[in-house]
């Protein structure tokens, strides 16, 4: 979809995301030409220094990009993040790299089609879930033996029917749903790894997988995690393959897609890219309130009447960034609720004064609102807007 030559700072490219797509050993797949959004893995390979990624809809005409991120990156880094983006003029999207220089890959994983098109044609409407742990393979294992995935090593995870929760209890995804939206998270790892989710394959004994990746760990021993929207496969399976050394995984779930007979579920609608709080600008808060979210502390921010949020909206895709934190910590996100609970899940994991993304679907709470917690240390926390779910 591009030369080989890397992406100078501030430079852009425009990749083509309807049409026909030819893929290696597969049949030719086709986005409509009136998609209204798409959703790529997007991954900056060895930046020459410290940069971010942003992606939005291709302008008709002009330069002008918006003040958001979608991509967190530290010199020399393979890093990704999934982004859902508006679809722009002529059927493409925009990359631009912020500083230095990078090479980008951009992995398909789905679109989305105009509202008027749900009674009319087969499609997947979202249902949100409170976020809850439905893999992982260290200690106090859910979904899976607690072991973690060797070199070339496969999980599969059962993710239809009645799944069992880390901490007790359990979430029903119904038979007909056709992906799940999960955050990944590899930890423990010993190399430097990519880890890839897709749907299981039928035979299960088959050993293919995809040329592409969702999750880049940079090094032994850091934890990652990146959200994936993952097609459901053979008996009710997604699949989870490492490349190299060995990982323990864990995996949240955040809701999914199906059945197709359009009797449940939401309709999602994008919107232009915009930022809705920061603390570190201290945009969106009462008098420009700079003050970093503290350890244990929770940012609470109404999305409903925002950026054209209606009220009957049920989740928001927001890119989740945490900017300079003081010791390694975690960022959640959740519905806000009139309790102090929180789930026991991860959305983000940053290491000491490193600055990093991830994008997250979250379920609208009590005053059309969303909350995010830091875990330890404190960290300056932004939120960057793609849509909402509608019913």
């Amino acid at each position: 979809g591009a030369a080989k030559a890397k992406v100078p700072a501030g430079g852009v490219l425009d990749v083509l995301v309807t049409g026909p797509f030819p893929r290696v050993g597969v049949p030719v797949f086709t986005v409509p030409a009136d998609a209204t959004a798409v959703v790529l893995n997007v991954t900056s390979v060895f930046s020459s220094s410290d940069t971010d990624v942003r992606v939005y809809p291709t302008p008709a005409a002009g330069a002008a990009y918006p003040p958001v991120s979608n991509v967190n990156v530290p010199r020399g880094q393979s890093t990704p993040n999934l982004v859902t983006v508006k679809v722009g003029d002529l059927g493409r999207v925009r990359l631009r790299n912020q500083a230095g220089s990078t090479d980008l890959l951009a992995d398909f994983e789905g679109y989305f089609t105009p509202q008027a098109k749900r009674a009319t044609e087969a499609g997947s409407l979202f249902t949100p879930t409170d976020p809850v742990r439905v893999l992982h393979t260290g200690a106090g294992s859910v979904g899976s033996p607690d072991l973690p995935l060797g070199a070339g090593g496969t999980r599969d995870l059962q993710v239809i029917g009645t799944l069992p929760v880390r901490g007790g209890g359990s979430v029903v995804v119904p038979a007909g749903t056709t992906s799940v939206v999960l955050n990944v998270t590899a930890f423990n790892a010993t190399a430097l790894t990519d880890v890839r989710a897709y749907p299981t394959p039928l035979p299960v004994t088959s050993t293919a997988f995809p040329e592409v990746s969702n999750l880049n760990v940079p090094r032994a021993g850091v934890t990652v995690a990146n959200l994936v929207v993952v097609k459901v496969g053979a008996d009710g399976l997604v699949r989870f393959r490492n490349t190299a050394g060995s990982t323990d995984l864990a995996a949240d779930l955040a809701g999914y897609y199906g059945p197709t007979d359009g009797t449940a579920g939401a309709v999602f609608v994008p919107v232009e890219p915009a930022r809705l709080v920061s603390t570190v600008s201290g945009l969106g808060r009462t008098g420009y309130d700079r003050t970093p979210v503290g350890a244990g502390g929770v940012l609470d921010q109404a999305v409903v009447g925002l950026r054209g949020l209606p009220a009957g909206a049920v989740a928001v895709t927001v890119n989740l960034t945490g900017v300079a934190p003081t010791t390694s910590t975690d960022l959640r996100g959740y519905p806000t609720s009139g309790s102090s609970a929180f789930p026991g899940v991860s959305n983000l994991n940053l290491l000491t004064g490193t600055s990093r993304a991830n994008l997250a679907t979250v379920k609208v709470g009590v005053g059309g609102a969303v909350r995010v917690r830091n875990s330890v240390g404190s960290v300056g926390v932004i939120l960057d807007i793609s849509g909402y779910y509608q019913p």
